[in-house]
């Protein structure tokens, strides 16, 4: 077992982030013990590792480094590594490491997302963008840079002769679907796409198919699944207040046969709070109890709507309303690890300064994403797919996809329901 050991103060942040790095995604078992040195260290028997410490007692816009240099350094996963926080130069002395990057607060950084809640005058709808982020900025967003330094550290373990072995992972496939929208309205669309497009050919496309509803592609996503070995989650969508919400009527039979569907196909059903309820607690409890007498489940999991959420405020809600995971965070105008990990780990409460009772499955590839933002093909955006796959698999933790059932229309999204399948058929689930 390996021995850690650091500085006696921040002990909350200190045992929170050990717990995430070396038993969530390592895999490992440890011991942490506060000291009096000035420095953080991983040792064994026959080999240690220091480690500076530069965790700090509050988090200020101030702190967050302008610049991220990137190291090249022996035993590394990548060729390269950003540090993120940084002090001194490496060395090796026989069996003792010195590391110029401090792991654990930068894994604290990027997890705890402490540096949404220092700029949230950079976010005013609560929506907090990736061109604001410090990994976007130094071009390390499409890393899983928190995954790359546990796995560095595991590497020098390794080669110091640590021989104890570690919790085998596989990556795995996630998709999910948020249901905002089950019926096409035909009207305003078909008028919309002369006024909007100038297109007369989707007003004819529309024309032909009078009578269907291209939204309703529930069956079509759970039979991919399916044949994947994958369980889809769907988050539903049951209110709001805000014009950012959409007017869902759950008295529509359309979505009462839906959920009964999902339910019986045994797929997972979850909460897609609304716009408002990311800062409203009495609008977010309301939903939720709405959306446990509707369904008939026990909801535990969901991502809120518009990836609208609050790092310090919207987090407490979800602990009050015993919610077990949420998957809210990705960004919404670029792909990549918001938290620097694509497994699922245990949030940390910034309002009350304690490891949260709510896990993160964070999200790292959705459709819109690609579509509205990016402005790239399905064929590009498969592409990407691909790249994170590869990270997937090398890193051994889930991928996390977002495709809304309004997105496999063949005229407003014409290509994406191929993208889709093709993703699926790359992945059959967990490899």
């Amino acid at each position: 077992m390996i021995r850690v050991e650091g500085p006696d103060n921040n002990r909350v942040q200190r045992e929170y982030i050990c717990h995430v790095l070396f038993n969530e995604i390592l895999g490992i078992e440890y011991t942490f013990t506060p000291s009096n040195k000035d420095s953080w260290t991983i040792g064994f028997d026959n080999g240690l590792i220091i480690i500076p410490d530069l965790l700090k007692d509050k988090y200020n816009k101030e702190d967050i480094p302008k610049v991220v240099n990137f190291y090249e350094l022996p035993f590394t996963p990548e060729k390269d590594i950003p540090g993120i926080f940084t002090h001194g130069e490496y060395n090796r002395s026989g069996n003792v490491v010195t590391l110029p990057i401090d792991i654990f607060s930068s894994s604290f950084f990027m997890l705890s997302r402490w540096e949404e809640s220092v700029l949230s005058d950079l976010a005013p709808n609560g929506r907090f963008s990736a061109t604001d982020s410090l990994s976007y900025k130094n071009n390390f967003l499409d890393r899983p840079v928190v995954n790359e330094y546990i796995t560095w550290i595991w590497n020098i373990l390794v080669e110091l002769g640590y021989s104890s072995i570690k919790e085998e992972k596989n990556w795995e496939l996630v998709t999910t679907h948020d249901i905002d929208m089950i019926r096409f309205h035909r009207v305003k669309r078909y008028l919309g796409d002369i006024v909007k497009h100038a297109s007369i050919k989707r007003f004819l496309g529309r024309l032909m198919l009078l009578g269907s509803n291209p939204w309703d592609s529930f069956d079509w996503i759970m039979d991919l699944s399916e044949r994947a070995g994958i369980k889809s989650h769907f988050y539903l969508l049951v209110g709001g207040k805000d014009r950012m919400d959409r007017d869902f009527n759950l008295k529509d039979p359309l979505i009462r046969n839906i959920i009964d569907k999902i339910k019986r196909r045994g797929h997972i059903v979850g909460i897609h709070p609304s716009y408002s309820s990311a800062i409203e607690k009495k609008q977010w409890l309301l939903e939720l109890d709405k959306a446990k007498t509707f369904t008939n489940c026990n909801i535990v999991e969901g991502r809120q709507h518009y990836l609208r959420w609050l790092p310090k405020s919207t987090l407490t809600m979800w602990e009050e309303g015993n919610m077990e995971l949420d998957s809210t965070l990705g960004y919404h105008n670029a792909p990549g690890y918001r938290c620097g990990t694509g497994n699922i780990f245990t949030l940390f409460n910034l309002e009350k300064n304690r490891p949260s009772t709510v896990k993160e499955r964070p999200l790292i590839f959705m459709d819109g994403t690609f579509r509205d933002y990016l402005k790239v093909t399905p064929e590009k955006s498969l592409d990407y797919f691909k790249l994170f796959k590869e990270k997937s698999v090398k890193y051994s933790m889930p991928l996390t996809i977002l495709f809304h059932n309004s997105s496999f229309d063949r005229l407003t999204w014409a290509g994406w329901d191929s993208l889709y399948t093709s993703i699926l058929n790359l992945s059959g689930g967990k490899k």
